[in-house]
């Protein structure tokens, strides 16, 4: 009991302490928060209006940061003061501090990766690591360390993350699985300023939005280790794919199938849906590696086959109503079938609405095999996320 109250006793000097600093640093270089990229920081986190993460104000505040000198200095001291005023008070706007601080440090360049790479913005973060703090905010700050320890290990002005990262390891910190979500650039609205500002050579732009770019380098390392994640995740994809594929070519014709099994399937292809869109962004981002390139593509294509499979399945091609009398291609074998027979164009429609156009209902064990499939990917998904609780 003495020990808590005495770590809370400790956490409450350090952070008088920050905030004593800041106020000197406000009356030095002016309160950050009233600058125009502190201002926008300020309306992209307030929890109170902002039900969801404003990306349009977010790509501005990236924008501004891009077109001033002074723009990234300024953003790293609103967040930094964003961060100290709402630790403990309000999580929403520390979720979205963060949130803005992983944009900026992928669409920035590696000027402002640099300055938010340094040990004394990242002792920062780690004061936001202590049993005090909401689950979801400890996650999410060990995520972007871990992720920025990944991207930038060898960029040398960055290499202060790195060790950061390595010694939250060695004091036993655990860390958030690496998962194709954090690999993969994050996916922001596109830009709504087309004109580019002249940058300092050595400090590019990254090709899409979201994507970590270090100084000098075209794209981040990605270690053994990392590797060996993204290969797990790709496996389990895959067994998703080919799952789905197999119940996909048993089931009825779409007309016949129950609602709740239409919407069960409908939640199955959403999830392979984002599988399939995230080994494609995977893909971008590492593409210098070949091996593993390859292993994400042919992932990619399971995924890609699912989904068309299933897109076919709820919109079948349209059947050729053209007349057998008219010269074409199948017009011989139209003619062979009778008058109310449908025909369908093999080259467009081939094996998929050869397997979809049945009559026959779906069969118990189908059925059965699609909710054991399905039973058994929550499962996963729950362990999975028991692995994750805690630090």
């Amino acid at each position: 009991m003495e020990k808590a109250s005495g770590e809370r006793i400790q956490d409450q000097v350090v952070n008088a302490v920050g905030q004593v600093g800041a106020r000197i640093t406000d009356f030095l270089a002016g309160n950050p928060l009233e600058t125009d990229v502190g201002k926008m920081i300020v309306a992209a986190t307030n929890a109170d209006v902002n039900k969801a993460e404003d990306w349009g104000l977010i790509m501005q505040i990236c924008d501004t940061i891009i077109e001033s000198s002074a723009g990234g200095r300024d953003a790293l001291r609103a967040i930094r003061r964003q961060l100290n005023e709402n630790v403990n008070k309000n999580p929403l706007t520390i979720m979205y501090t963060l949130t803005v601080l992983e944009a900026c440090v992928k669409n920035c360049g590696g000027i402002f990766a640099a300055m938010v790479c340094k040990q004394e913005f990242l002792e920062e973060l780690i004061k936001l690591i202590k049993k005090e703090t909401p689950p979801a905010v400890q996650e999410k700050v060990l995520s972007l360390i871990q992720s920025w320890a990944d991207a930038f290990r060898g960029a040398p002005e960055c290499a202060d993350v790195v060790i950061c990262y390595e010694d939250l390891k060695k004091r036993g910190i655990e860390f958030p699985p690496t998962d194709l979500d954090a690999m993969a650039p994050i996916i922001t609205p596109k830009r709504t300023v087309f004109n580019e500002p002249q940058r300092a050579e050595g400090t590019p732009r990254a090709s899409q939005p979201g994507m970590y770019i270090a100084a000098g380098h075209q794209q981040p390392v990605v270690d053994e280790a990392s590797v060996a994640k993204i290969q797990g995740e790709l496996s389990q994809a895959r067994k998703h794919a080919e799952g789905f594929l197999n119940l996909l070519k048993e089931l009825p014709a779409a007309n016949l199938a129950g609602k709740e099994l239409i919407d069960t399937l409908q939640q199955v292809y959403a999830t392979t849906k984002e599988m399939r869109d995230r080994t494609a962004l995977l893909v971008q981002q590492l593409y210098d590696n070949p091996a593993l390139t390859t292993e994400i593509l042919d992932c990619n294509d399971m995924l890609s086959n699912a989904v068309n499979l299933y897109d076919n399945y709820i919109n079948p091609p349209k059947p050729d109503m053209r007349d057998p009398s008219m010269p074409g291609p199948s017009s011989s074998s139209s003619s062979a079938r009778a008058p109310d027979q449908t025909v369908y164009d093999q080259t467009d429609a081939g094996l998929n609405v050869a397997a979809f156009n049945k009559t026959d209902p779906i069969t118990d064990r189908v059925a059965q095999e699609l909710e054991d499939w399905i039973l058994e990917g929550k499962k996963e998904v729950k362990q999975e996320e028991k692995k994750d609780d805690g630090l």
